[in-house]
């Protein structure tokens, strides 16, 4: 674990101050990577615009110098009506944030540099921009702003405000809406803002469960579904679901997750099945948005474990899919209608790639043959 000793507390600087504390902002952020903190910025806004509030009197000025710590500034000049009297938005968007896909969002931080020479200015609205629409929570302070450049944090790594949020909403539209009010009088209000910043937090949620097997066998009375899992945690649900090609699934049953530490193991007897074969898969569903398929597995009508392949029809340049539970060492050879050999492979997978086809395409017999040279599975797959 590294450890820094630099701290951030000083707000009124030169221009080369500003440079120096941000050189030493970026340095902080490589140690809190390679330390695995997991959060994104801060980062500046690279877009701005304004919005309009009904009742506003006065807008902001000079936008684009809220981009970046540089004593240039935004402003709004005086607001000349009592105290309350407010300014349009400020909007602020295009952070340059790539959350990464499956992260959990676990708060949001806005930090705006701003003051005020005469001490007359504070927030009138502080709210975040989802989606390009402007958000109801409001993060406004009442108090007034200081009269030299000081950082104002709104929200926090553990404050969401009010909103779910997935990794896909912090793209070019996501942003902050910010308005400032006259908040004394006395003197012009002299509000400004030299920079808009925002920080992500995020993390990742450990699986609700591992499947460690999941498997389908004839027996007396129908087939028999088992599969084995290892600590449930916040299971929702399992979905077993079957098919007569591999492809189109159905629901079979729904059962119930036991949710315990250890191993858990769940037998299903399909007193139905399928004819010639019956594919089966299991859909699992759980906290945090786990959602998950298992392997396919099959089973012949009449007994024994299927080879079939599928799926059948199969898209060019889409692997193939074989029902080899067993992990059995297989040759698979495919013919043309004429009897010609096509092409074949040797596997022990569930899942390979026709590139030994070489590109060709149409209705082709295949054979799927055993280490001891016994054919046991013939049958007829369009490549398309």
């Amino acid at each position: 674990m590294f450890q820094t000793g630099i701290t951030f507390n000083v707000h009124q600087s030169s221009p080369t101050m500003k440079a120096i504390h941000l050189l030493s902002a970026m340095l902080l952020c490589s140690i809190c990577s390679r330390s695995q903190s997991i959060s994104q910025g801060p980062f500046s806004a690279s877009n701005f615009s304004t919005n309009l509030i009904l009742g506003a009197n006065a807008t902001w000025n000079n936008i684009t110098n809220a981009g970046a710590s540089d004593n240039v500034y935004a402003d709004f000049g005086n607001l000349t009506g009592p105290s309350g009297s407010f300014t349009n938005y400020l909007v602020a968007t295009n952070f340059g944030f790539s959350i990464p896909s499956g992260a959990i969002i676990k708060g949001i931080m806005v930090k705006v540099e701003q003051a005020d020479p005469n001490s007359q200015t504070s927030d009138y609205r502080v709210r975040l921009i989802r989606k390009g629409s402007i958000l109801l929570t409001d993060r406004a302070e009442i108090a007034l702003l200081p009269n030299s450049d000081l950082t104002a944090n709104y929200g926090s790594d553990n404050d969401l405000w009010g909103t779910a949020w997935a990794p896909k909403d912090f793209g070019v539209d996501f942003g902050v809406a910010i308005s400032m009010q006259r908040g004394a009088t006395g003197l012009p209000t002299a509000g400004k803002i030299d920079n808009i910043q925002i920080v992500v937090y995020y993390t990742f949620i450990t699986l609700p469960v591992d499947l460690t097997d999941f498997s389908a066998r004839p027996r007396d009375g129908g087939n028999v579904i088992n599969w084995v899992t290892a600590d449930e945690t916040a299971m929702d649900k399992y979905d077993l679901e079957r098919s007569p090609d591999g492809r189109n699934f159905s629901l079979l049953s729904k059962i119930t997750p036991k949710n315990l530490p250890g191993n858990s193991d769940y037998t299903f007897t399909d007193a139905s099945p399928l004819k010639p074969v019956t594919f089966y898969r299991l859909h699992m569903t759980g906290a945090g948005g786990f959602d998950k398929y298992s392997t396919i597995v099959s089973v012949r009508a009449g007994g024994g474990s299927s080879f079939q392949l599928y799926p059948n029809p199969l898209n060019s340049g889409q692997n193939l899919h074989i029902s080899n539970n067993g992990h059995e060492d297989l040759t698979i050879t495919f013919f043309n209608l004429a009897g010609k050999t096509a092409g074949s492979i040797n596997t022990d997978k569930d899942l390979f790639s026709v590139s030994f086809l070489n590109g060709q395409k149409g209705t082709f017999l295949y054979q799927v043959s055993d280490a001891d040279h016994v054919v046991r599975q013939k049958g007829k797959i369009l490549i398309q």
